[in-house]
């Protein structure tokens, strides 16, 4: 109930802000994510992806935005596989791992843990350009959004069995995946915005946004959600209206 009414809640807003709006600019860029806090004992992750923002004019120089990006993690977390609660592989499979793995005569075996997560994060922002010269405007934003992330972990397994009588050994391969955790916390954002237009329809656009996730223990996902903030770095193409 309370996930279904913060979802409106941004709606709401998005709406009363752009009712009397005027569409500005349809932007497409590039991004790169730096995580500066991070949780649950993860050492590293970084990202690379995309967005979409669709900008409306507000007043003289306000402008209210939308963004719906795309970002694709990969994470390291020493001790990833004892903290995600792997029901089969804690009960069962980490045992004939280790007898297969013992038994050197006739088997050979390579597990390594790989774990990424992929978000969409949504948010609506409010900026107001400064003109720095004529083609050229710096904008600092502020805005609240929400992130739907899937987390994944799986086992890239290697494993030789010899048939040391034949003088033959056969190799395969394949990844073992453990359950997804998936969840959509909420996020305040503050960054800034440039733009340089290129023509009257072209501009390109760069900036910065740093994402700050609200604590809320037991709801939206957060309990299993890996970061405390995440700096966006991003540059693209817009077309202007």
């Amino acid at each position: 109930m309370m996930r279904r009414s913060v979802i409106i809640s941004l709606l709401a807003f998005f709406a009363l802000s752009t009712a009397a709006a005027q569409l500005r600019s349809v932007q497409f860029s590039a991004a790169a994510d730096l995580v500066p806090e991070k949780r649950l004992g993860i050492t590293e992750a970084s990202a690379y992806g995309g967005r979409l923002s669709v900008s409306y004019g507000v007043g003289d120089a306000g402008t209210v935005t939308v963004d719906v990006g795309y970002s694709r993690y990969d994470i390291e977390q020493p001790d990833e596989v004892v903290r995600w609660g792997w029901t089969i592989w804690d009960r069962r499979y980490r045992n004939w791992v280790s007898i297969y793995s013992a038994d050197t005569a006739n088997f050979t075996g390579k597990v390594e843990s790989v774990q990424s997560m992929e978000s969409v994060p949504v948010t609506v922002k409010y900026s107001h350009r400064f003109p720095l010269t004529e083609d050229i405007t710096v904008a600092p934003l502020l805005g609240a959004g929400v992130e739907f992330y899937t987390r994944k972990l799986y086992h890239n397994e290697t494993w030789t069995r010899k048939y040391p009588q034949d003088g033959y050994q056969f190799t395969y391969s394949y990844h073992n995946f453990a359950p997804y955790k998936s969840g959509n916390p909420l996020f305040g954002v503050a960054g800034v915005n440039a733009e340089a237009r290129l023509s009257r329809i072209i501009v390109l656009t760069a900036g910065a946004e740093l994402r700050r996730y609200l604590d809320t223990p037991g709801s939206f996902g957060y309990d299993a959600y890996p970061f405390s903030t995440a700096l966006s770095l991003f540059a693209g193409i817009g077309f202007t209206y």
